[in-house]
């Protein structure tokens, strides 16, 4: 069950704080006051994931989508393409995740609140500008790992914290890695790194 949503710079909203929902959740408020917004975004993630493009970072719509968004200008905050788009949500989850620790201990974690968080940009990528995935991570109880894009390299950092130590990883400039990415998966990773027993990524079974 979807427990919380986050939304910074999207659209009316230049941040709605954490929005707590219930097993019976309603929205009130005036004409235009951004609660159709809320929806938008969740189908906006939605349709990403469910996009057969694997190189979409976020998949704004057409015709054939349950929601038409047009583009990065058309939803940020006040039409500003220097702020970031986020995107926050936190699920309860009974399912048992694998995770591998940084000292490569296996362990299980089953119940409780998973989050997730995406911050996206817009950057000139030299075809011209396009959203880029700047950072994103994911939150299983008291760990909290993923990427954040190196400021003037066409890379990432994995990170990692909240285990037995934390950790940092440069992933190498890759073609399979620098061109935009799904903003909530680390499929593009070259095969070789996620083999590394000190890096834990298994969310597979989520």
């Amino acid at each position: 069950m979807l427990t919380r949503l986050r939304l910074e710079n999207f659209k009316s909203w230049k941040d709605t704080g954490n929005i707590t929902f219930k097993p019976i959740t309603g929205f009130f408020g005036t004409n235009s006051s951004g609660k159709t917004s809320l929806f938008q975004a969740l189908l906006l993630m939605k349709q990403t994931v469910d996009s057969s493009d694997p190189g979409i970072v976020l998949n704004f719509g057409d015709e054939k989508t349950p929601v038409d968004l047009g583009d990065f200008e058309s939803v940020v905050h006040q039409h500003d393409t220097e702020r970031s788009i986020g995107l926050s949500l936190g699920w309860n989850s009974e399912i048992e995740l694998p995770l591998l620790d940084t000292i490569g201990v296996g362990t299980r974690s089953s119940g409780g609140e998973i989050g997730f968080a995406a911050e996206i940009r817009e950057e000139d990528i030299g075809s011209g500008k396009s959203p880029i995935l700047h950072e994103m991570a994911y939150n299983v109880r008291e760990r909290r790992f993923g990427i954040v894009r190196i400021a003037g390299h066409k890379a990432h950092d994995l990170f990692v914290h909240g285990a037995a130590s934390d950790h940092s990883h440069r992933v190498r400039d890759d073609d399979r890695i620098v061109r935009s990415h799904k903003f909530h998966e680390f499929r593009y990773w070259p095969p070789e790194f996620l083999k590394d027993p000190s890096v834990m990524y298994s969310l597979q079974d989520a």
